[in-house]
């Protein structure tokens, strides 16, 4: 069976600043009107980050604030009716604690989230270690960074599948998928 496996391996951001998040805080909100649902879903074109959303009348909608956003708008968005409840109370601490588990290695796991680079490395491994499976690279991302595409071929005649993975960053689920994929 030939299978291709492409993993369009994005590139995490480059090292350089890094934006910090202290104080930062997420909350979940609720509209309960057509009317409150518009000015919530107008704040994304103000520049605010949404988590999750903006959703529909009933259905809440996780969005950060900054410091700086956290008096008067905050303050409008309770007065007007909408449900606000605390979802995460400081980002900055939330990512340092992910960060904790984040460190570059040759091991993989389905357990855990890991950089671009400990992927790379195990897709090579597993390319070197496996009869019929090899790395190839189709291009280079707008980042500079590799294409890469796993070829699993064991018999030519039957049909291909083709599996993506990291096509946009906020899939980062997809990679554990194709690696784990891989690794079957």
């Amino acid at each position: 069976m030939k299978l291709f496996l492409l993993l369009c391996t994005l590139a995490i951001a480059s090292a350089g600043n890094k934006i910090k998040y202290d104080n930062y805080k997420v909350f979940r909100i609720t509209p309960q009107t057509q009317e409150q649902q518009t000015f919530l879903a107008g704040l994304e074109d103000k520049g605010m980050r949404f988590w999750d959303g903006p959703g529909p009348v009933g259905k809440h909608s996780d969005l950060m604030f900054a410091p700086d956003q956290q008096g008067d708008l905050l303050d409008y968005i309770r007065s007007s009716g909408m449900i606000v409840e605390d979802f995460v109370h400081d980002v900055q601490a939330l990512m340092d604690n992910e960060a904790v588990s984040y460190q570059i290695s040759p091991k993989l796991t389905w357990d855990a989230y890991h950089p671009y680079e400990t992927i790379v490395m195990w897709l090579e491994e597993q390319c070197a270690d496996k009869e019929g499976v090899s790395l190839e690279t189709l291009g280079q991302s707008y980042l500079g960074e590799d294409i890469q595409m796993v070829v699993i071929e064991k018999n030519p005649s039957n049909p291909w599948i083709w599996v993506d993975a990291d096509i946009h960053a906020r899939e980062w689920i997809t990679n554990t998928i194709a690696t784990y994929l891989i690794d079957k």
